[in-house]
């Protein structure tokens, strides 16, 4: 046989992370068995999600004669690659943390939250510190060194390693890839709970499909998964190397981290326009008729380029205290390397129907001549 198997027919997201007495996920394995091959050592399978058709490449080593298999694949919830050496910033959603004083920003209590890698299965457990008084949100920034240094939130690790973000109050986890691969049995692939990830050998493909990963996280109703944002992305011309960017400015609707304004009128519902703020932006209410065209205008700037915006997501029907993934229906975009762009929803409910997206470069405000992904 030469199609590629799986151990299981079904992975949760972020499955794949790192290995560890306390971490609950399960390795993503693939196998292929191809006598044809026999002491050859090694063979390499295509991996591709939804999310990135084009893929990547995991080489699968011989163990034995003629079994072929890799060590490990993350399943990420976004394109978590860094370069090594770069850093990625952890955001944590909690309700239930009780605040000893509601007019001073806290720092997050209650059960740890742990990064590990391969290179550092015990891990650091940074402070998060709230962005600001009673917003319930809590930051903290990781650096992924050579070493371990908890006063510096510096995680050891290596080019190839998987590192995860473990979130001991609710079983929850989020998993990212540092490049500059010497195990090319490890990889990462962005996808998306009910998306699938193929695995391609010689023209025989399999495809397994993603679950949901449970746990009860924090706040009300609970996290998904601790965010996960890569703050130093990898040289787009050199994946192999470098210690990320320096300064950079997340993509944004509005404001940077400063709370310097880059993007005017960043948000839009049938033609009513607002400035977009940094973590939360009051909008008038807005009656939409059923059978109705609403018209929802984004402008997201990335000081990387518009062509570095790969996904974008929208999501209706979120009350007070909820979050992103349990809403009614969401619309997503996701842009390939290769120029193409993907239209995917989320609506159990059917109250979506010809949903199309149309983009286009536009200026990002009426003072620069900097232009944003519209």
């Amino acid at each position: 046989a030469v199609t590629p198997t799986f151990k299981h027919n079904i992975f949760n997201l972020n499955d794949g992370g790192v290995q560890g007495s306390f971490f609950p996920s399960t390795p993503v394995i693939v196998s292929v068995i191809d006598p044809g091959e026999i002491g050859s050592g090694s063979i390499i399978v295509r991996i591709s999600s939804l999310i990135d058709p084009t893929g990547i490449d995991v080489t699968l080593n011989e163990g034995s004669p003629g079994t072929f298999s890799n060590t490990n694949l993350a399943l990420m919830s976004g394109n978590n690659r860094v370069a090594f050496g770069g850093s990625a910033i952890i955001t944590v959603f909690d309700t239930t943390f009780t605040v000893p004083d509601p007019f001073v920003v806290q720092t997050l209590g209650g059960p740890p939250i742990i990064i590990v890698s391969n290179s550092d299965k015990t891990g650091i457990s940074p402070v998060f510190t709230e962005t600001g008084l009673d917003t319930n949100l809590y930051v903290a920034e990781i650096k992924l060194g050579a070493t371990t240094n908890s006063a510096t939130n510096t995680l050891a690790s290596s080019p190839g390693d998987i590192f995860t973000v473990v979130d001991l109050g609710g079983g929850n986890f989020n998993s990212g890839y540092i490049l500059g691969n010497p195990d090319v049995g490890r990889g990462g692939i962005p996808t998306e709970v009910n998306g699938t990830v193929t695995a391609t050998y010689q023209g025989d493909s399999n495809t397994f499909s993603i679950g949901h990963n449970p746990g009860p996280g924090r706040g009300s109703g609970g996290l998904v998964r601790p965010g996960l944002v890569v703050d130093s992305p990898p040289d787009e011309n050199n994946d192999s190397g470098g210690g990320g960017c320096e300064n950079c400015t997340p993509p944004t609707l509005g404001l940077d981290s400063n709370y310097k304004r880059i993007v005017q009128n960043g948000f839009s519902f049938n033609d009513n326009a607002v400035d977009v703020e940094y973590h939360y932006t009051s909008y008038p209410l807005i009656k939409a008729n059923v059978g109705e065209e609403n018209k929802i205008i984004l402008k997201i700037f990335d000081d990387g380029g518009t062509q570095n915006i790969e996904h974008v997501s929208l999501a209706f029907g979120l009350g007070k205290d909820q979050f992103f993934s349990e809403s009614k229906a969401t619309i997503n975009l996701d842009r390939t390397l290769d120029g193409r762009e993907i239209i995917s929803t989320f609506d159990p409910e059917n109250v979506l129907d010809d949903v199309k997206i149309v983009t286009s470069k536009d200026f990002c405000n009426n003072f620069s001549s900097i232009q944003c992904l519209k």
